[in-house]
């Protein structure tokens, strides 16, 4: 995996199809994408979907590599067979905290703002960034983690010219340019283990980026400002982002393995029973006696996981917090955690105005946010 300079917004490499695997601790999901030309859109023409192990990965962490690769190798069969093709180059979204994100807002006012920008000045304007930003982070997460960390993906997720909100500066007139920036690190010994796996599974890694982080940058391009609740398996991460730069992103050590967790214990059944108990559950499918009891186990379990947001926003330490909330990941079907989400007081907390509480509705929402970054990688 190639350690990138900061993406420029100028187009790529034509590449017609590529692939996107969300690496997640319950479940790999594939995804084979067709690029979008002038006449058509970006279409998922292949997918597939394969549950991990309890034990192969922790919080976006591989515990097991043999037992990832394999649930990767299914999950890319199965949705090459669907699209007929098998691309190499990858993009790769991981969860959970195991990579760390840096956003920053850089300002910069033009010697000449009656001059269109073009894309001398942008790299150069590039470069100033990556001086500004690079080593700061780096030296700050090393700090904080303790382990040395080395910058993964770059990307801009927010341009404005003059105050004004533009897809791409470049051909606009103007006197201040503000980009948004997000840097990902990751420490060297998960590094190398996602280039043992992209190497296993026969792909090559064009962007390795946090899929929480990933999915709520997307959303923050019609929402601006929100906040991301990403209940994935083991961890459940919330990312804040307001006028397209990231603010916070904490994890939480709560998600899809307790709710099945409270379903072992609460109606004495083993792991795989409780999974299956849950599919049935968010898709109507159980008797009244069994989804009783399974509501009565999810209700408790909500409670429990909207108080752990409740304490991991009030860390985060901000004066303005976004007041939509977006739950995403594996939970997202799971009506009592909505629920308890809305019912929740959230008093004393600098939300901005009412909070309220959405499902993303894509059936694929993590596969369609990591696809996006598709014209910047390939």
């Amino acid at each position: 995996m190639k350690i990138p300079r900061l993406r420029l917004p100028f187009g790529g490499k034509d590449k017609q199809f590529f692939t996107v695997i969300d690496l997640g601790s319950s479940s790999v999901k594939v995804g084979i994408y067709k690029r979008a030309t002038e006449i058509t859109a970006q279409k998922l023409i292949g997918m597939g979907n394969q549950g991990q192990g309890a034990t192969s990965m922790y919080g976006g962490y591989i515990r097991d590599l043999d037992s990832v690769i394999d649930m990767v190798e299914i999950a890319l069969e199965e949705a090459s067979l669907q699209a007929g093709v098998t691309p190499r180059s990858a993009i790769i979204g991981l969860s959970g905290g195991a990579l760390f994100s840096e956003g920053f807002r850089v300002r910069t006012n033009r010697t000449n703002p009656d001059e269109p920008i073009r894309e001398d000045e942008f790299s150069l304007v590039a470069d100033h960034i990556e001086d500004q930003t690079i080593k700061r982070s780096v030296e700050k997460l090393t700090e904080q983690y303790g382990a040395a960390v080395k910058r993964v993906e770059t990307s801009f997720t927010q341009y404005k010219v003059d105050g004004a909100r533009v897809e791409t500066p470049m051909g606009i007139t103007g006197t201040q340019l503000e980009v948004s920036v997000l840097h990902y690190f990751a420490e060297e010994s998960h590094i190398h283990l996602i280039n043992s796996l992209a190497n296993q599974v026969g792909v090559e890694v064009v962007s390795l980026v946090d899929t929480a982080v990933q999915t709520a940058v997307t959303l923050s391009k019609d929402k601006k400002q929100c906040v991301l609740i990403d209940a994935g398996g083991s961890v459940t991460s919330v990312v804040v982002i307001s006028d397209g730069k990231v603010e916070r992103v904490l994890p939480i050590f709560m998600g899809g393995d307790d709710y099945v967790w409270a379903l072992e214990k609460g109606m004495n059944v083993n792991r795989e029973m409780a999974i299956s108990l849950m599919h049935g559950y968010t898709q109507g499918n159980l008797d009244d006696e069994r989804a009783r009891n399974v509501r009565r186990s999810f209700e408790d379990m909500s409670d429990w996981m909207v108080e752990a947001i409740s304490v991991c926003v009030s860390s985060m330490g901000l004066t303005h917090i976004p007041p939509s909330l977006y739950l995403t990941g594996d939970l997202r079907y799971v009506r009592e955690l909505s629920k308890a989400l809305s019912a929740y007081p959230w008093v004393g907390m600098p939300f901005s105005g009412d909070v309220i509480i959405e499902t993303l509705p894509s059936k694929t929402p993590s596969l369609d946010a990591l696809s996006l970054l598709s014209p910047f990688v390939l």
